[in-house]
């Protein structure tokens, strides 16, 4: 009889721990559980936008990182909503220009040097950045491709830029008196073949076609002037 006691007491115990439990586990399904999931399983941040970091132009879908000054114009800050790989057979991999290799599951050889890089805009076109290493001996297309796009909103871009510099970039062009950054924004990074160490080089040169070339020249202050003369009056385009 004793241990019956005993036995029924522990029972009721037990019974008490359960219903204790179902309890709280009812009250959790009230209004806990929502917080107990996030809490195991926090949201994937959000992904970073990516944007173009500078005007490009392209001619049929391709965007030479010479920067080729032809009339098709990209503008600087569009958004861009995907970037692959592509190789010369078609195949895809979504790429990871931070870590410069492709993503994990996409398959595919990775072989840098033999893929190009695609991109596409808001509105659905899809273009190519063509990249020839002898434009470029010192740099990779993954460097290029990564000079190329930004996070930086267009708000951002122009920030604290004056009107007139704004509607200049917008179009192309380039005044006397912008800095090397504005210049870049406008026409893109001259290619290193002939303009290497562009940001302690105080003559730029770019290439309106293949055998046509314009020099953007900088004063001590790395401001834009003519490369004949220092301009006075009323500023004009380069």
């Amino acid at each position: 009889m004793q241990f019956m006691k005993y036995g029924l007491v522990l029972l009721g115990i037990g019974l008490s721990i359960i219903l204790g439990i179902s309890s709280e586990s009812a009250q959790a399904k009230d209004g806990d559980l929502d917080k107990l999931i996030a809490h195991v399983s926090p949201p994937p941040p959000p992904q970073k936008k990516l944007y173009t970091a500078y005007n490009m132009r392209h001619k049929r879908g391709v965007v030479s990182t010479v920067n080729y000054q032809v009339n098709n114009l990209i503008s600087a800050g569009t958004e861009v909503i995907k970037v692959v790989l592509a190789d010369n057979s078609g195949n895809r991999w979504t790429a990871d220009l931070e870590k410069q290799k492709v993503s994990k599951g996409f398959g595919g050889s990775n072989d840098l040097d033999a893929k190009s890089v695609k991109f596409t805009i808001a509105d659905g076109n899809e273009y190519r950045i063509d990249f020839k290493k002898r434009h470029h001996p010192e740099s990779s297309i993954w460097s290029i491709a990564k000079q190329m796009f930004t996070e930086k909103t267009p708000s951002e871009m122009f920030d604290g830029m004056n009107d007139q510099d704004i509607s200049a970039i917008k179009s192309g062009q380039v005044l006397e008196g912008m800095t090397m950054d504005q210049v870049i924004l406008s026409m893109g990074i001259p290619p290193e073949h002939k303009t290497p160490d562009a940001m302690n080089n105080l003559k730029w040169q770019y290439w309106i076609t293949r055998t046509m070339t314009k020099d953007i020249c900088f004063d001590s202050d790395k401001l834009t002037i003519r490369c004949n003369v220092i301009p006075e009056g009323q500023r004009t385009p380069l």
